[in-house]
């Protein structure tokens, strides 16, 4: 199913993924790369469900997972939601490459919403 994504493939991706998600559906690798093919196909809600589950299944605090959660909020136009998120890495999470990642989107979140208002 990675290979597929990799690819380009995300038909085939997709369909492997359910069924791996299915076959094993606690396993939280599984749930990211299926969440991955959603946010790709710009089912932006149904991958924000399914990175939730996989951060909840995770046995550690991959804040990567949360960064997607915002990301897929931007695409659902839920930009609140999606500063929750970069909020929750930059109060949360030891990682700086991450944390650089979600205080560059709060930033130019922040610089729209002044532009906008």
């Amino acid at each position: 199913a990675f290979d597929y994504h990799e690819k380009g493939n995300i038909k085939d991706a997709e369909i492997y993924y359910k069924f791996l998600c299915i076959y094993a559906f606690e396993n939280h690798e599984y749930l990211k790369g299926f969440a991955s093919v959603c946010q790709s196909k710009k089912k932006y809600q149904q991958a924000y469900d399914l990175y939730k589950l996989s951060y909840n299944y995770s046995p550690y605090d991959d804040y990567s997972v949360i960064y997607r959660m915002g990301q897929c909020q931007i695409g659902a136009k839920n930009i609140d939601n999606a500063m929750q998120c970069f909020y929750h890495i930059i109060n949360n999470c030891e990682d700086e490459s991450v944390k650089s990642k979600a205080q560059a989107y709060i930033e130019l979140l922040t610089d729209n919403s002044e532009d906008n208002g």
